[in-house]
């Protein structure tokens, strides 16, 4: 999932650089403000994602680590 969203981040950063290149007027602007804004929330997306899988992976490890006591009690 992460790969997407950084897929499609670079995808849209692309299309924002070849269009800053182009002289500037009030259309043109839009749409680079409107592509910004969407880079802005893919990279908060990206961000979650990250601290999502950060989380998983520490919850993962209490569990394994309860698993080993709860043998070692047997």
């Amino acid at each position: 999932m992460l790969e997407e969203v950084e897929a499609r981040r670079e995808y849209r950063h692309g299309i924002i650089l070849e269009l800053m290149k182009l002289e500037s007027d009030y259309v043109l602007d839009e749409c680079l403000a409107v592509l910004r804004a969407a880079e802005q929330e893919d990279f908060a997306e990206i961000s979650r994602l990250i601290q999502m899988s950060h989380g998983a992976v520490l919850r993962a490890g209490e569990k394994g680590r309860m698993v080993n006591k709860l043998r070692k009690l047997k």
